[in-house]
């Protein structure tokens, strides 16, 4: 009798573990593209992921990774801080709303606990920014236009400055994806590498020439650096000075082309924001 019990247990929480592993690579896909569908699977990752079990184990876990531990910190020092915030409740709520990210790492740590499954999650998100920059491009070389549709009485669209999400948030996401595809060129030695390189070059100059997400851009060209030192050493020295001017080189040419050929997207964008 106990060791059906026990078994049923086992069972249960061997389930549970592998439905957070589901709901959180869904969480993942639906980053770029769907703020809901992200949300509504992301509390499915942190019920499955309580009802797995073994708490402590993925406290311990989170609290070892200095990753997981500083985003934590820093969350909790933002919640205390709203004890003598000036500001009405409801509105500091709303901004620290904005900074959720610092705690959605603890709680996937522990369901990204191997090789396997952090490849896998990887995958996940490459496959879902690879969907948008394909929407993109077909967009930018004028193959279809942007796209609009109302659901439940909101309007929503997809752009090429913005994909499903805004300016900042896609190219955002773009740079990270473009860092990732930067060291698979370089490590992946299958015929997949050239794949990884065309996507690479495509999200370079998707996030550094054509969309106008600042803080994109800034990220972007810092994790290239970063990438170019880890990966040529003190030949970073010679290699960043010609991609920086390179860099401003193509912006300036490619700002000069599109004023010029009044590129279409360009209403649609500047209609969208104002």
């Amino acid at each position: 009798m106990n060791t059906n019990v026990t078994l049923d247990k086992s069972k249960f929480h061997e389930f549970n573990y592998k439905a957070a592993f589901f709901c959180a690579i869904c969480f993942m896909f639906f980053i770029p593209s769907s703020t809901a569908l992200m949300n509504i699977f992301l509390f499915l990752t942190l019920i499955f992921s309580l009802l797995a079990g073994n708490i402590k184990k993925q406290i311990t876990i989170i609290w070892d990774n200095p990753i997981s531990k500083i985003g934590l910190l820093i969350f909790s020092f933002m919640l205390l801080g709203l004890t003598w915030s000036i500001e009405n409740l409801s509105v500091s709520l709303d901004i620290l709303k904005k900074y959720n990210e610092l705690w959605y790492i603890a709680l996937l740590i522990p369901i990204f606990n191997s090789p396997q499954r952090r490849e896998i999650g990887i995958n996940v998100f490459l496959i879902s920014m690879g969907i948008v920059l394909f929407g993109v491009y077909l967009m930018y070389f004028e193959i279809i236009l942007p796209i609009e549709w109302t659901l439940k009485g909101r309007s929503h669209h997809f752009t090429v400055d913005g994909g499903f999400a805004s300016h900042i948030i896609t190219n955002i996401l773009m740079a990270f994806a473009m860092f990732i595809l930067a060291h698979r060129s370089v490590h992946t030695k299958s015929y997949k590498r050239w794949l990884h390189i065309v996507l690479f070059a495509f999200t370079s100059y998707y996030v550094l020439l054509i969309s106008t997400g600042a803080t994109g851009q800034v990220i972007g060209i810092a994790l290239l650096l970063l990438f170019i030192i880890q990966h040529f050493k003190k030949r970073a020295l010679f290699f960043i000075p010609i991609m920086l001017v390179s860099i401003i080189l193509l912006a300036y040419n490619t700002e000069n082309r599109m004023a010029l050929q009044g590129h279409p997207y360009n209403e649609y964008e500047n209609a969208i924001k104002y």
